[in-house]
């Protein structure tokens, strides 16, 4: 649809821009978040907009996402404040909002001008509500309602203040209310020192050599909150689908990948486990893409692409983001490390646009595979990452992995040791308030995609050595004794 003219009276004129609107308001959590907050149903003289509008308001201050068609249909169903005339002209534009094909240049014509729109509306309502104030005699109000109109804009102009939401601390804090607000990674301990797990809105990097199991992290973390009944989106760049989707089988169906290649899909002893799976209740897309040609920008319409089919997801994977390409380059980026600092910067714009948790991983340099522990000072091209991420966690081998003295494993002189697959889970960072000096052993377990906590008491002061953070300019790391 072309349109000449960028005035807001197009909106009046043209049915269709309405329904573009109207129709992105209800499918796109990045736009109705771009306006929920100056949308009021009084603003709309049409009833089947004005309940269209609370409903989808209603919807992102609690979900912090668009409602999608079926979720509107179900409340519609359930709304025993319309008649049935009331409700048929409701869904009979939820019906025309759902069938309506939004093209290109319609949107960007929305995105341009709907602000301006919503603004217009605002003012035609004030000025019908000053009338009936002053032939009312009630020249306060009048003045006041013509007030608010003006007031009316796409910021959210909410502010914390104290003393008076001090007691909101017990709201914020209440362990329900983190339950709620956190996805956990699937480490106990970790968890726990993380306040729960991650939470909406972070960037979490998980840091390793090569080789250490960084994607099996990975997939540990999506397997955990698919336990939990979240969504999950997982974006691929190395492993095929194929194998992505097998590493979560083996995890969720905790049986080992040599084991699960024995079962028949129609014997019984796969179908228990796989309704094990089923009872889970959560939901998992995965995605195969080329690293060096995507950018966050992407992954972004991914997923509201997926939102627009009703999967809005919890938790997205990237494994990983060192492959990826910065959507926004400056003519003078033109080293690795301050294109990769942009990249990380624009995986947290998404975490936080698109309400969810995000996890990927980066490679440490050769420096943290000779270290006992990996390091902040490890990774490769750290320092931009290091301040983008909510939460670091690095991955080592043992000490006596390390040098291969495992008194259950024989090592031949000269030889390489084998991976028993203990690992440390080191926490770098934790930008909520949590500390840089603590950690936890745990297995991997390569034929499960998964991690196992190791009996496990609070590191011991007298276990580490303290020395003078080479990233931060002050502060401390842990560094484990000799």
């Amino acid at each position: 649809m072309r349109v000449n003219s960028e005035s807001i009276y197009e909106y009046e004129r043209s049915p269709r821009l309405l329904l573009a609107a109207f129709r992105l308001l209800c499918i796109r959590g990045s736009f109705l978040s771009e306006y929920y907050a100056m949308l009021d149903p009084a603003h709309w003289k049409e009833m089947e907009l004005k309940w269209i509008v609370a409903e989808c308001v209603s919807h992102f201050s609690a979900r912090k996402a668009a409602p999608q068609f079926q979720t509107l249909r179900m409340r519609l169903e359930a709304d025993t404040n319309l008649d049935d005339e009331g409700a048929k002209r409701i869904l009979r534009i939820l019906d025309k909002l759902d069938t309506f094909e939004l093209d290109d240049e319609t949107c960007a014509y929305v995105l341009a001008t709907f602000e301006g729109f919503i603004t217009y509306r605002a003012t035609l309502y004030a000025i019908h509500a000053a009338q009936e104030f002053v032939q009312d005699g009630d020249l306060d109000a009048a003045v006041q309602v013509v007030r608010e109109s003006q007031n009316v804009r796409r910021y959210n102009d909410t502010w914390l203040t104290l003393p008076d939401d001090a007691p909101r601390f017990f709201e914020w804090f209440d362990p329900e209310a983190l339950a709620l607000a956190t996805v956990p990674i699937g480490i106990d301990p970790l968890d726990k020192k993380l306040g729960g797990g991650g939470r909406k809105g972070e960037l979490g990097i998980i840091v390793a050599p090569l080789g250490f199991g960084k994607s099996q992290f990975l997939v540990h973390i999506g397997a955990t909150a698919f336990r939990k009944g979240l969504n999950v989106v997982h974006f691929t760049f190395e492993n095929s689908e194929e194998e992505t989707l097998a590493r979560y089988d083996y995890n969720l169906l905790d049986t080992d990948s040599d084991v699960l290649l024995q079962f028949k899909p129609d014997e019984e002893r796969f179908l228990q486990v796989f309704k094990r799976m089923q009872e889970y209740g959560g939901r998992l897309k995965i995605k195969k893409l080329q690293g060096s040609s995507t950018t966050a920008v992407d992954l972004s319409q991914y997923l509201t692409r997926l939102a627009e089919t009703e999967f809005v997801a919890d938790v997205v994977i990237v494994d990983y983001g060192d492959l990826m390409a910065a959507a926004r380059r400056s003519s003078h980026q033109s080293k690795k490390y301050e294109e990769l600092q942009t990249v990380f910067e624009e995986l947290r714009e998404v975490a936080s646009e698109h309400n969810c948790v995000l996890w990927t991983a980066s490679q440490a340099n050769r420096d943290g595979l000779k270290g006992k522990r990996v390091l902040t000072e490890h990774i490769a091209d750290a320092l931009g990452k290091a301040f983008t991420a909510d939460i670091i966690i690095s991955m080592s081998k043992d000490k006596k992995e390390r040098d291969g003295h495992d008194a259950t494993i024989a090592v031949d002189d000269g030889d390489e040791p084998p991976d028993n697959g203990v690992r440390i889970l080191h926490l770098l960072k934790l930008r909520r308030g949590g500390s840089d000096n603590w950690w936890v052993s745990a297995r991997a377990h390569f034929s499960q995609a998964k991690l196992v906590v190791l009996d496990w008491e609070e590191p011991n002061d007298d276990d580490i050595v303290i020395q003078p953070s080479t990233i931060w300019g002050s502060g401390s790391q842990r560094k484990a004794a000799e």
